[in-house]
């Protein structure tokens, strides 16, 4: 597909002309190539179908799903999606060592492994399909899909067994060159080998190509998340969840027991006078039951387990729980 265009002057026909950015039309006159409309329009996908990136990615605290389109020039387009992954997606955590003083930073996702997979679904996209290409990005994973299949001689199963592809084929190889040029893929043909050294680097699971049929006419790369991250931020949102519950209580409590005039100026120092308090108990007699904590501190016996489990969770006490049967230890 190309679009036909009308050339103002001789000079401006020859500066395109020269810049392989036109060529002479079947039905008179000149037409904008392909890659010039898709480098260069503000809209391609005005002129060719689907020429546009979406990221669509599980709206949070829902189970549903929610749709960026970017659809200016392809180019744009690339840097675009890495922005959004970066602003919006990419997210780390920093994990000390327990015996020395290192640390290292782990990533949900590696920035370079999204810019790698998704400049190559724009370098690698059929333009004459009428599919846009698609960027799911989920809890635990993102795939990257391109409804068209590498060009050969590469292979799907070439793309997960393989790290370099010094014969590789581009259906677009002026996209490729003006890409270079701009700096958006660094050599031909190494952008794989590039995602698979981040992943392997960052602790992931290794880089995954479907289908795993010869029929299926699509490309999908698929990356899960980083597992100790998951592990980590599952960590982080059980804390945020006992913080909320542990100002709930303390809301609570405070409304039963706590005097106008020593009324804390938070539910969250209630809580921790609470705690205090539970913990002395607990230190001057080991063996005391919940109930008899309960009893002296004027609350319930299911605020006081939960407030000792919440410490030997968040291992703050320093000592041991030692249960005792027929109270509710556990």
């Amino acid at each position: 597909m190309s679009l036909s265009i009308t050339v103002g002057t001789r000079m401006t026909r020859q500066l395109l002309w020269s810049m392989g950015l036109i060529s002479e039309s079947e039905y008179g006159g000149y037409r904008a190539k392909n890659f010039a409309v898709l480098m260069f329009s503000e809209k391609p996908d005005r002129f060719i179908p689907y020429a546009h990136v979406e990221i669509i990615r599980e709206a949070v605290g829902t189970d549903k799903m929610e749709a960026k389109i970017f659809d200016g020039p392809i180019w744009i387009q690339a840097k675009q999606v890495r922005k959004y992954f970066q602003d919006n997606i990419l997210a780390s955590y920093t994990i000390r060592d327990d015996i020395s003083t290192r640390h290292r930073l782990i990533y949900n996702w590696p920035q370079v492994v999204f810019n790698e997979l998704s400049t190559n679904c724009i370098l690698h996209k059929e333009y004459d399909s009428p599919n846009y290409i698609g960027i799911y990005i989920y809890d635990d994973k993102i795939t990257f899909v391109n409804h068209n299949r590498p060009v050969p001689p590469v292979t799907i199963e070439d793309l997960n067994n393989k790290r370099t592809f010094d014969d590789r084929r581009y259906l677009n190889p002026e996209l490729k060159e003006m890409f270079f040029a701009l700096d958006l893929i660094e050599s031909y043909g190494s952008g794989i080998r590039r995602a698979k050294d981040a992943l392997s680097d960052n602790g992931s699971p290794k880089l995954q190509f479907l289908p795993e049929n010869d029929t299926d006419n699509y490309t999908m790369a698929v990356v899960g998340i980083n597992e100790e991250f998951q592990a980590v931020r599952k960590e982080e949102e059980e804390k945020t969840a006992l913080e909320s519950e542990e100002v709930k209580e303390g809301l609570q409590e405070s409304d039963k027991s706590a005097s106008q005039d020593s009324y804390p100026e938070s539910a969250k120092e209630i809580t921790k006078e609470i705690t205090k308090e539970i913990k002395q108990i607990m230190l001057e007699n080991p063996s005391v039951s919940v109930k008899e904590i309960a009893r002296r501190l004027d609350v319930k016996p299911d605020f006081v387990l939960y407030r000792v489990k919440r410490m030997k969770k968040m291992a703050k006490s320093g000592m041991k729980v030692q249960p005792n049967p027929g109270d509710g230890w556990c």
